[in-house]
């Protein structure tokens, strides 16, 4: 937290490399600064208030501004839901934060599991008894199932946890049993395995590969301005395959090839010799 004149800053630093987030409307952030406001707005008179998040090892550096204004406004509204939620009462909301976030029933909880059921509604045609093709169904039907099918994946696994959880600890899912999954074979002691073959004959060349560390770990490896100067200019990113999300989602949309041209990288450019 910083904090000048009639301006507040939350910073929030995070190292991790898994999803970007933004600072725009981050609740999280919010929450931050109204404690902040609550602990030291009695000596700075605080009018604007400017969330950043701080994601270097995604090269994200997001910034939202608002006023005090609103994040009052904002916090009496949560205030109200968090006094709900405290005495057990509101309502159930299903969203990304499910899983993103540390709900402790995101594998349990009656309202998902409601949600998350009644697509078989629309996966399963019960007079026919048989799954119901993609390809019967509209371009819209598809986009609005979709769309609420999105979280039902890490919703199987969350719950797919919890029951191996509770039979690991003694307790009982009925229709379900603990087996043994499958493994693959290993060395009791690696060294004195290779050593036995070399006393046998073979060539300790045969039985090592030689191969480089991946570009995460010369990066550690390798000082930083060493990296920059030397190094750097041999990365590269592909573009990544094209994947589904919501429209709402912060990425780019996709630009797909349609012509042979676009897709084969340019014009022909080898001419007939005549």
């Amino acid at each position: 937290v910083m904090l000048q004149g009639e301006e507040l800053h939350v910073i929030d630093f995070k190292y991790g490399k898994g999803v970007p987030v933004s600072a725009e409307g981050n609740p999280q952030l919010a929450l931050y600064a109204l404690g902040a406001y609550s602990e030291y707005g009695f000596i700075y008179p605080i009018k604007r208030i400017i969330l950043h998040i701080v994601q270097p090892r995604l090269n994200n550096l997001s910034q939202w501004e608002t006023n005090i204004k609103e994040l009052l406004a904002w916090g009496e509204y949560v205030k109200k839901r968090a006094e709900l939620a405290y005495k057990g009462e509101g309502e159930f909301r299903e969203g990304a934060w499910c899983d993103s976030c540390f709900c402790k029933i995101a594998g349990t909880c009656r309202h998902r599991a409601d949600n998350n059921m009644a697509l078989m509604k629309n996966a399963w045609n019960e007079e026919e008894k048989k799954e119901v093709s993609p390809a019967t169904l509209s371009n819209e039907e598809v986009g609005s199932i979709l769309k609420r099918a999105q979280f039902l994946a890490a919703w199987v696994k969350k719950l797919e946890k919890y029951a191996m959880d509770t039979m690991m600890q003694g307790g009982d899912i009925p229709g379900w049993k603990l087996v043994e999954g499958r493994s693959n074979r290993t060395f009791s002691d690696t060294d004195a395995a290779i050593q036995a073959a070399i006393t046998a004959g073979y060539d300790e060349s045969l039985l090592y590969e030689r191969k480089p560390v991946s570009l995460t770990e010369m990066e550690k490896l390798i000082d930083k301005e060493v990296w920059n100067n030397s190094i750097a200019a041999y990365v590269v990113k592909p573009q990544g395959k094209p994947t589904i999300a919501p429209a709402d989602d912060k990425r780019p949309q996709f630009q797909v090839k349609t012509s042979a041209e676009e897709a084969f990288g340019g014009a022909n450019q080898y001419t007939e010799v005549k």
